[in-house]
Order: structure tokens, then C-alpha cells, then sequence
């Protein structure tokens, strides 16, 4: 059975074409970079590839208002009764974040720990943002359509719900209306949040997954999109345990290579 590119018909005549209606032909197709955030695919840093700036900008972390999640971490009694009521991976990396702090309150602090506190202090914001990125995408499953006061029910404030939509929408000239392509491009910044909030831009797959009420073979896909590889976890340096437990982990690495996808037809 003979296999050939697609693009080597170009310029058949019609003739000719007839007889390759057996032969397979196969199409190369890349991930459509309009659902990623901007990305630097010439940097060897793989922390550089998406900028902080391509996925959540000044504006958004401002309606953010106060740090919450931060406020949770330095001390406050209902930390775990308002982890209980987040996303499985708001809770798996606050409770994280948690630990760090109380290991490096132990000591008295030096500059490298209160560094550590700074950018733990700066990702509570961020993980905030995709927590309402998760309720976002969760509940605008249900309707193509958008109506403010539905989404509301998100409990997402109306200053970050707004910016949410107009990023994660379209617009077709009296509506707005969510799409397969504005929710698999809230996907891809699910993903790529998700992998600068873990440790060494590696995070797991499968708490994701439950989050947004996907498969995990469909969420490998869509960390796959973003340039990730997706193997199993080393047991001795990732314990898992009931309330965390997570069997595929997305790494990702420099420079950036974007996958690209095989379709054969006939």
C-alpha cells in the first residue's frame, strides 16, 4: 500500500487524480497557534517559553483585588474548610504552597527564603486567575450563548468575569458566543498556568482532568498542544496520595516544539 504527502497533488490534473482513489493520502496538520498564548520558541529556558504577560495582563491582575489565597496561606483558621470548596488543583497546590511556608517559617528568614515567600506571595494571584479560569470554562459548556447574569452563578467577580469573556468568546456581530476554538484556547492557558504554578514546569495531568470534566487521554492531548511531553511519574520523587492522586505528568521542556498531528483518508 503506497502512502504520500497531500501536498505533492498540487497541480495533478483531473486525470491523473482518478486513479489515486485507492492510495492513501496523508495530511500534516500543526496545532492552530491562535488558541495558544504568545510563546518564544527560541529561548533554551523552558520557564521563558510563555511569558507571564502573553497569558494574564496588567488589567486582569488588577480586578484580582486583594490576594486571597495569599492572606489563606500566612495563618488564617478556614484555610482548609475554603480548600475544600476550590478545584482539586487550587487545593493540590495550595496546600503545597502551605507547606513551604510553614517549613521556611522555622528558620529565621534570609534573603533566598523571603524570595521564596515573594514568589509564592505572586503565583497565589495567578492560581486565583485559574481557578476562575476552571469555573469559567466548566460552566460555559452549557450554552453556546453568554449571558452576564448566568455567568454570574460562577461566583467569579464581575471585573475579572468580564475580561474573562472577552478573551474567551467571540463575537458575531449582537452576541457573544462561546466556540470549540475559544474553549480549547481556555484549555491551552489552563495548561500552560497550571505548568508555571508547579514546580519546574512540571505538572499533573490527571487533577486537571477531573477539574474540567475531561478524560485524561483528552487532557495529554491538549498538553501535548502546548508543546509538552506526558509519561508517567517517578514514584520516589512524586508520592501520591488519596486527596492528590495523579498517575501522568505534563513536562515541559526548551526550546519549544509544538506537535503535528497525522490525518490518512482515502
Amino acid at each position: 500500500e503506497n502512502t504520500i504527502n497531500a501536498e505533492n497533488l498540487v497541480g495533478i490534473d483531473d486525470v491523473v487524480s482518478e486513479t489515486l482513489n485507492n492510495v492513501k493520502v496523508v495530511e500534516w496538520t500543526s496545532v492552530n497557534t491562535s488558541t495558544l498564548p504568545n510563546f518564544n520558541k527560541s529561548t533554551n529556558v523552558a520557564s521563558e517559553i510563555y511569558p507571564i504577560n502573553s497569558l494574564v495582563t496588567n488589567e486582569e491582575m488588577e480586578a484580582l483585588g486583594d490576594n486571597e489565597y495569599f492572606k489563606l496561606l500566612s495563618g488564617d483558621e478556614s484555610f482548609e474548610k475554603h480548600i475544600y470548596q476550590c478545584p482539586e488543583f487550587t487545593n493540590y497546590t495550595l496546600t503545597k504552597w502551605k507547606y513551604q511556608i510553614l517549613v521556611i517559617g522555622r528558620t529565621e528568614l534570609d534573603n533566598e527564603q523571603n524570595e521564596q515567600i515573594k514568589i509564592i506571595e505572586k503565583n497565589c494571584q495567578l492560581l486565583r486567575y485559574l481557578t476562575y479560569l476552571i469555573s469559567y470554562y466548566k460552566f460555559g459548556k452549557r450554552s453556546d450563548n453568554i449571558f452576564v447574569q448566568e455567568y454570574k452563578k460562577t461566583q467569579i467577580p464581575y471585573s475579572s468575569l468580564n475580561l474573562l469573556i472577552n478573551k474567551f468568546s467571540e463575537y458575531n456581530g449582537s452576541k457573544r458566543q462561546r466556540s470549540d476554538l475559544s474553549n480549547t484556547k481556555c484549555i491551552h492557558y489552563i495548561c500552560v498556568l497550571a505548568l508555571i504554578l508547579s514546580q519546574k514546569m512540571k505538572t499533573p495531568v490527571d487533577i486537571l482532568a477531573r477539574d474540567l470534566g475531561l478524560t485524561v487521554s483528552n487532557m495529554i492531548c491538549y498538553f501535548k498542544n502546548v508543546g509538552c511531553k506526558v509519561g508517567k511519574p517517578n514514584t520516589k520523587k512524586h508520592k501520591t496520595t488519596k486527596s492528590t492522586n495523579y498517575s501522568f505528568l505534563a513536562v515541559l521542556k526548551a526550546p519549544l516544539t509544538l506537535p503535528t498531528y497525522e490525518t490518512k483518508y482515502n
